[in-house]
């Protein structure tokens, strides 16, 4: 079997600057685990649900009980910043 039968070929994308709950809600409404961060039809990066798993575990407290600013970053690239409240 090749990757080329089990890839997608239809690109769901997020911008850097869209709010972590959208990407969620993307990746809730097409039943995927991973966007695709573009900006100015350029690929920057890709965001997973293990990164936004993680950082709401820790925006909650759950894993870290000192609650400050949180952000995500891949490939040096600020994909969303998340604020606790």
């Amino acid at each position: 079997m090749l990757v080329s039968q089990l890839m997608h070929k239809d690109f769901i994308t997020v911008r850097p600057n869209e709010s972590v709950q959208e990407a969620a809600r993307k990746m809730r409404e097409k039943n995927i685990g991973a966007l695709l961060v573009v900006e100015d039809d350029k690929f920057q990066g890709i965001l997973t649900e293990k990164e936004i798993s993680a950082a709401a575990a820790a925006d909650s407290g759950i894993a870290d009980k000192d609650k400050k600013d949180r952000c995500v970053y891949f490939s040096d690239v600020l994909i969303d910043e998340l604020r606790t409240s």
